[in-house]
Formats: C-alpha cells, sequence, structure tokens
C-alpha cells in the first residue's frame, strides 16, 4: 500500500506542528500519526482552538497544556 503524503501545512500550522515536536522532544514523548491524526490535530489547534486545548479548550489555554504529561502517565499515551 502506498504511504499516504504528507499533508501540506500552512505557516501557522507549521509553526504549531515544530511546538508540539519539540514539546514531545523535551518530555520523552514521541509524536504519533495514525492515518493523518497528528495533521488532522495540528489543524484543529491552530484553526479551530486557536492555539488552545482541543480537549478542553474553555479551562486550557494553551497546548500541549501541563496537564498532558499527567495523562500520558496516567493512560500510557
Amino acid at each position: 500500500m502506498p504511504k499516504k503524503a504528507k499533508p501540506e501545512l500552512t505557516d501557522a500550522e507549521t509553526d504549531t506542528l515544530n511546538r508540539l515536536t519539540r514539546f514531545a522532544a523535551n518530555s520523552h514523548l514521541k509524536l504519533f500519526n495514525v492515518k493523518g491524526s497528528l495533521y488532522d490535530r495540528v489543524k484543529i489547534i491552530t484553526n479551530l482552538t486557536n492555539g488552545k486545548c482541543p480537549c478542553l479548550p474553555d479551562t486550557r489555554p494553551h497546548c500541549p497544556c501541563k496537564e498532558v504529561l499527567k495523562e500520558c502517565r496516567d493512560n500510557g499515551e
């Protein structure tokens, strides 16, 4: 099966992806991309929540939020 092409990202979306990548590397986490879900999440964070947490945008002002490390530890992902 051919590999799915990386979608075109805007400059703002690329900035979000770079920020998430740096956070993951600094936190010893790995970003995963199942069927383009990483890029979908980047687009949501950038365009729909204006950089806020896509899970709880009303209570978490930034993505990645500080709670993500505890959630990763507790949930294993």
